[in-house]
């Protein structure tokens, strides 16, 4: 496989380009990562407020709600933590069940 960089000029759109003969789950996986966004929205009591995916400490999901536990403050998310789960797949997480 051939990689292609050219660095942009300022003011010039990045873009990725796939020239492939058939998408395989490595592609696939690729491919997901980029369109994941990089930040999650939290609910810090009226506010609403954008986490950084590298500011989460940990989530943790507490009688049908969902937290994002980050270095100094606990926000609530509106979505279900299989979700969240979707969404950071890329990020170094670890699952632990209840005990």
């Amino acid at each position: 496989m051939k990689i292609v960089i050219d660095e942009l000029n300022n003011g010039e759109e990045e873009q990725i380009f796939i020239k492939c003969h058939q998408i395989t789950s490595e592609i696939q996986c690729f491919i997901n990562y980029f369109k994941t966004p990089d930040v999650l929205i939290g609910y810090f009591g009226n506010e609403i407020h954008r986490i950084n995916k590298s500011e989460i400490s940990y989530i943790e999901a507490v009688d049908n709600k969902t937290f994002i536990y980050c270095d100094n403050k606990v926000f609530e998310s509106k979505n279900k933590l299989y979700e969240l789960e979707v969404i950071l797949i890329f990020l170094p997480l670890i699952k632990l069940p209840l005990t």
